[in-house]
Parts: structure tokens; sequence; C-alpha cells
């Protein structure tokens, strides 16, 4: 997010966005990208170390997932909805690292039988 922010002040960008009457609405991005980071931990965490952030997104995503699950565990349309969008991605990406996972130890114990 940082890196698009810096996009957004090059001065072709900000020429664009004049253009468009939107200095306004990327300023209020700014502040919202710096304040989101502040909250997560992330500005707190800027080093030479790329990974440093990792941690502080990973407990913000889990808080982000249990508050999803625990608001909107019913069946009703809206909950599925929100579900849906909100952590299908999440589950996507589990099941795909879970089946990739799978396949190695399906290869692996092949190998082992077959050597």
């Amino acid at each position: 997010m940082q890196r698009m922010m810096l996009t957004l002040q090059k001065p072709e960008a900000v020429a664009a966005l004049a253009t468009l009457g939107l200095p306004l609405a990327a300023q209020r991005l700014g502040a919202l990208t710096d304040a989101y980071g502040r909250g997560l931990g992330f500005l707190e965490t800027k080093t030479e170390e790329p990974t440093a952030a990792i941690g502080p997104f990973q407990d913000a995503l889990a808080k982000l997932l249990v508050h999803i699950a625990s608001e909107h565990d019913g069946d009703g349309e809206d909950d599925v909805r929100i579900r849906t969008l909100l952590l299908g991605p999440y589950e996507d990406a589990v099941e795909r690292v879970r089946a990739t996972d799978a396949a190695d130890r399906r290869r692996s114990r092949a190998k082992k039988n077959v050597g």
C-alpha cells in the first residue's frame, strides 16, 4: 500500500488526479493507509528485514477471520454472502495449499515405495 501511495505522489500521478478532481480522495486514501498500517503494526516493524511485517499481518488476518466468522455465523442470505466474499479467497488459498501438500506427500511416498 505504501508503494501505491508513493506512486500517487509522483508528478504525473498528481497531475492526473488533479485532472480527474481526485486529490482529496488520494489524500484520504493516504491517511487511511497510514492509519491501517499503524494499527496493524506494519509501520512499527519497518526494518531491513522484508518479512518483519508478516507476524503483525498474520495476527490481523486471524483477528479479521475470527470476527467475520463470529459476526456472520448465521444461515441468512446476507451472512452467507459476506462469508463467501470475505472468507472465500482465504479458504480457496488454504484448499490449494492442502491439495499441493497432499500431492507432494503422495509423490514422496511413491518414491519411497519404488526406491
